[in-house]
């Protein structure tokens, strides 16, 4: 029932609870499931609902919610309050620390909203990126190469099981080549992961070379992290359907990381990661057939198809990057249902999508386009500016989150 309809839930098991006596405490699990779902579809009295927790029995996910819901309202004063009741792990996390700066700066209190954002500014990442917008600072990424001896590059060539990997590699046989890496890469400290990560750059095998450096734990290599393979062919898609490539290499990038055989435990294949009855649906808008869905393995044929559903995502959804963006992962329906009732900020609506995996690929997404124009030699589109208000639907019923946050 409190999936189906939280608040008639809420109503009886308040009545139960009542009736019967029973404790909260032993109930908890009861009473932050209600509260979290009505967080998830902004129901009415979904934020009194959350308030009306007693402290100690909230759970974190349900204090979120309530900053969410807040935040979905633009009651600022509100999600200040919220913020307040957050656990004190959460309230250092970037997210919260600049809804804390959004909500001080909607309330007037905005020297200590300044402080919070350029202290956020320093970091290269999606809340970064608009703390920088809010301060009306130039963006700029650093980019440093990572370091690698020339001792420990030799070293990691001559280990047997990253030179099996190269060798099935370079055989295009990626799934045992990336298996074989995995294994080898386990047993490598810091300097031996810089060394692999350079290696695998070199070679071109760009999803080794980023999961490498990220167990490396370097993140300022640029190059290496944000390659560019199949240059050409995005720039042809791109600009057959007035695309800006940068998104393109941005959804590619989170995706699929370049692997061009890759299918998800969902069924989506390749670069940017196509359902087979998807690809077959626009092969059909081509006057086309997919006989075949592992055809879509096919750089080529992935990213034009790819792209193409990428543009109607946007044509159908207020030629907005964040909705499209949003549409790509979780499907156009969803997004549809998850349109507000009246116009709202798109950085308050991405941080309220419900699904949490489609809300951190849209924060993904965004920033990997960002450092996408620079690697492309292109000054820099500020966030915010691919962030445009989020108008209402203009169907006439909204669907309902059906997935926990």
């Amino acid at each position: 029932m409190t999936r189906a309809d939280a608040s008639r839930a809420a109503a009886d098991w308040d009545r139960l609870r009542l009736r019967h006596s029973l404790d909260r405490e032993r109930f908890a699990a009861i009473e932050n499931n209600i509260a979290l779902f009505m967080c998830l579809r902004f129901e009415p009295g979904a934020l009194e609902r959350v308030k009306s927790l007693p402290e100690y029995l909230r759970e974190d996910r349900v204090r979120e919610w309530g900053v969410r819901v807040a935040l979905r309202r633009q009651d600022w004063t509100a999600a200040l309050h919220m913020l307040d009741l957050l656990a004190p792990a959460q309230k250092q996390t970037s997210r919260w620390r600049y809804w804390r700066a959004r909500a001080l700066q909607e309330t007037g209190w905005s020297k200590e909203a300044a402080t919070l954002f350029q202290a956020l500014a320093a970091k290269q990442d999606y809340y970064g990126m608009l703390s920088m917008d809010q301060l009306g600072i130039k963006l700029e990424l650093s980019h440093a190469a990572i370091p690698v001896s020339g001792a420990a590059t030799q070293q990691v060539k001559n280990l047997p099981g990253l030179r099996r990997a190269v060798e099935l590699h370079a055989l295009q046989r990626f799934g045992p080549a990336r298996r074989e890496w995995q294994q080898a890469q386990a047993d490598l400290d810091a300097d031996g992961l810089r060394a692999a990560a350079g290696w695998a750059h070199q070679l071109g095998w760009h999803d080794r070379a980023i999961v490498a450096a990220a167990s490396a734990r370097h993140t300022t290599d640029l190059e290496l992290r944000f390659p560019l393979p199949h240059k050409e062919i995005i720039f042809a898609q791109a600009a057959a359907k007035n695309l800006d490539p940068a998104w393109v290499f941005g959804v590619m990038r989170q995706e699929s990381m370049f692997m061009c055989d890759v299918g998800s435990s969902a069924g989506a294949l390749g670069l940017m990661q196509i359902m087979p009855q998807t690809g077959k649906r626009i092969a059909g808008w081509y006057g086309e057939k997919l006989p075949y869905s592992r055809l879509l393995l096919q750089p080529k044929l992935n990213i034009r198809y790819g792209t193409t559903y990428l543009r109607r995502q946007l044509n159908d959804l207020q030629n907005h990057p964040a909705l499209a963006t949003a549409a790509y992962n979780a499907g156009q329906h969803r997004v549809k249902g998850w349109l507000p009732l009246s116009p709202l900020p798109a950085d308050i609506w991405v941080e309220t999508i419900p699904f949490n995996e489609t809300r951190n690929y849209v924060k993904k997404v965004l920033t990997y386009t960002t450092v996408y124009e620079i690697r492309l030699g292109r000054a820099p589109t500020r966030l915010s500016a691919r962030l445009p208000l989020v108008f209402p639907s203009h169907e006439p019923t909204q669907v309902a989150a059906s997935e926990g946050p």
